[in-house]
């Protein structure tokens, strides 16, 4: 199941590069199943930082990095910032390997990349020595966000694969009707 995020910063919804100020409140909840746009956009560059036809934008930011269409923090922006802390960092080399992915397979293993950092950084508890973060929330909300941009990724790597594979098999159909047609009966459709 996909994840969406809601940043609620001091009582109200809105989104955020959580750029972290000290005096600056916000809470992150998860909202399950109302992330569409998470699963589906992959395998091609529909996903890529240059697509701005996409509408995330009630989706979450992280940093200068993380979230959908989200690149040097801006919708559609460059590399120029530096990442914000290293969870952001992997959102950054995550938007370079989609920026150069060719294929699907790219595109899927760059998300799987970027599933393996954040279940690494989870697992050794990165966020808790992070010096970026300053602040127990501060980490409390970079473990929230990596931990649901993980689950995301997983759903959506899930669902490409299910596709990709799907499609290979109907070509594969597709490809050994058309054999059995042309060549099991003396039949030709042509130049296939």
């Amino acid at each position: 199941m996909a994840v969406a995020f809601l940043l609620a910063g001091r009582g109200s919804a809105k989104k955020s590069s959580i750029t972290h100020p000290e005096d600056e409140f916000y809470r992150v909840t998860f909202l399950r199943g109302l992330s569409e746009t998470w699963r589906g956009h992959g395998g091609s560059k529909s996903h890529s930082r240059n697509n701005e036809s996409q509408d995330w934008a009630h989706l979450p930011t992280y940093g200068n990095y993380g979230g959908p269409g989200w690149t040097g923090g801006a919708r559609g922006g460059g590399f120029d910032l530096p990442p914000f802390d290293i969870q952001d960092g992997f959102y950054k080399q995550h938007d370079k390997d989609y920026d150069d992915a060719k294929t699907p397979d790219e595109t899927i293993a760059a998300d799987r990349k970027l599933i393996s950092s954040l279940r690494s950084y989870l697992d050794n508890k990165h966020y808790v020595t992070d010096p970026a973060l300053k602040t127990e929330k501060q980490r409390d909300e970079a473990y929230e966000y990596a931990w649901g941009a993980m689950k995301a990724f997983q759903a959506k790597v899930a669902g490409e694969v299910h596709i990709r594979d799907e499609a290979k098999r109907a070509y594969d159909d597709a490809q050994s009707t058309v054999g059995r047609a042309r060549f099991g009966n003396g039949m030709s459709f042509g130049n296939w």
